[in-house]
Parts: structure tokens; sequence; C-alpha cells
């Protein structure tokens, strides 16, 4: 593995399992692996930017409420709280 892999390997093992294993992480340890191998100058621009794309999206994806978090569920928790504490 080159210098851009590992990178994103440790940046991926800090991130959720389904996050870690999505298409989009996938994408983004192809494109690692791309510009580990040096690529031409027009395509390592290309290349860097979608990966850099990529990295920015699942950053934002690792800091959304997970979709099991139900509001109702938030509710339901919030109205035990303040029965307990009466």
């Amino acid at each position: 593995m080159g210098r851009v892999t590992n990178s994103l390997e440790r940046q991926l093992a800090k991130y959720n399992s389904e996050l870690k294993e999505s298409p989009l992480a996938e994408s983004a340890r192809v494109l690692a692996e791309l510009l580990d191998d040096g690529p031409p100058a027009r395509e390592a621009s290309a290349i860097s930017r979608e990966f850099r794309a990529i990295l920015t999206e699942l950053r934002e994806r690792d800091s959304e409420v997970p979709a099991s978090a139900d509001p109702l569920d938030e509710i339901a928790a919030r109205r035990q709280r303040r029965a307990a504490g009466q």
C-alpha cells in the first residue's frame, strides 16, 4: 500500500463499520490507489479533486445522526426522564 492508501485507511478506521464498507469508501480506496501509482499530472488533478470530494462526503456522513435515531424514541426517553425526576 502507498502513502495515500495508508492515510485513507487510517481515516476510515475512525468511521463506523457501515460507512467503512460503503461504496463511497470503496471509491475512495480506488482513487487512493490511483494516486499512489503516480498518474500523469493531468489525471492526478482530476483524481485528487474527486478524492477530496469523497473524503468530505465521508466526513459529513460520519457526523450525521444515525438513521436508527428515531425522534419519537427521543421524545419518549425525555418523557421518562421527566417522570422519573418528579
